[in-house]
């Protein structure tokens, strides 16, 4: 019995095979798989007929009505190898019988809830997905921190890392926001595990004014500080790549999207894409909000005094 594909392939060698059991019983593709199986061969005599079961289930049936007249007392028994040692197995055996009749569906079915050790095993049930939210001051301590502040051309050392409203605007010099969550993922309580699936993650904000043309936001791909980064350093004594976030520098080349700043209230923007690169490693620095008018748009900061309106962090995601 070996592994062909996702199949089980079993070769009986009688005297209407070839010396190498062929033809062979394969169980249906996709039958095989990387868990734990109980998988059991039969041939029953004087009829030939062959049966493969997998997990008390009967898998695959055949016939071969011959005999072993093309065996010898030379032959010998092998486990997860050729003789040759050319065909490791790099499975796990866990338990290994021989009989010397075909063991009948209701055996197999004992057997199998037996398990290898007596117990019947119980497989493990598969990740499951799991929702959650990140809002400071939302009871999970530093895991929902929100860094923002605002970055303005017009007074570039200036650090506005405690603005309880925050503007996106270029009207005169340019004003950005940058914005993270910077201990979402790791292995405490409320975190969502690196190598994690992301299933869906949405940025919510309260807008408070509107603009006429939606700003442009990219993923932060440099570190910052909120109680130093200004329009000129990311934090003291160390400059953006390109001032303001404004360059390739400082920030991914591919935008995240644009986000709604048209309307009033509430307005949110997937950022699935973003999340999924933070969970398979890369750095999470957040993203930068960057106008695409003069007329600027402004939405409650982490530090508004309402805790229901502050930047919201919405994910779906499945644990690895």
């Amino acid at each position: 019995m070996g592994q062909e594909d996702s199949s089980y392939d079993t070769r009986l060698r009688t005297t209407s095979t070839n010396n190498n059991g062929i033809p062979s019983l394969r169980t249906p593709g996709g039958s095989l798989t990387a868990r734990l199986d109980h998988v059991v061969f039969t041939r029953s005599h004087p009829s030939g007929e062959t049966r493969t079961y997998i997990n008390g289930n009967l898998a695959a049936t055949g016939n071969t009505p011959s005999t072993f007249g093309n065996w010898s007392n030379s032959f010998r028994f092998a486990l997860a190898n050729e003789l040759s040692n050319n065909r490791p197995w790099l499975g796990k055996f866990y338990l290994v019988a021989i009989y010397d009749r075909a063991l009948t569906q209701a055996d197999v079915s004992q057997n199998f809830a037996a398990g290898h050790n007596g117990i019947t095993d119980v497989p493990t049930p598969p990740p499951q997905a799991t929702d959650v939210t990140f809002q400071k001051g939302d009871g999970k301590g530093s895991v929902s921190e929100t860094d923002d502040a605002e970055l303005e051309a017009n007074d570039p050392n200036d650090n506005a890392g405690n603005n309880r409203s925050l503007n996106v605007d270029g009207q005169g010099a340019h004003a950005h926001v940058v914005s993270k969550f910077p201990n979402i993922f790791g292995t405490g309580e409320n975190q969502i595990p690196l190598g994690s699936t992301i299933n869906s993650a949405t940025l919510t904000l309260r807008m408070t004014n509107t603009t006429n043309q939606d700003p442009t936001v990219y993923r932060i791909i440099e570190s910052w500080d909120e109680s130093e980064v200004t329009w000129r350093e990311r934090r003291d004594d160390v400059n953006w790549s390109d001032a303001g976030t404004d360059g390739t520098g400082s920030h991914a080349a591919v935008a995240v999207g644009n986000f709604p700043m048209t309307r009033s209230g509430f307005q949110s923007l997937d950022v699935t894409a973003s999340l999924q690169l933070w969970s398979d490693g890369h750095l999470n620095e957040g993203w930068v909000f960057i106008e695409n008018s003069t007329n600027g748009a402004d939405f409650h900061s982490s530090e508004t005094r309402k805790k229901e309106e502050r930047p919201k962090l919405t994910v779906d995601y499945t644990p690895p």
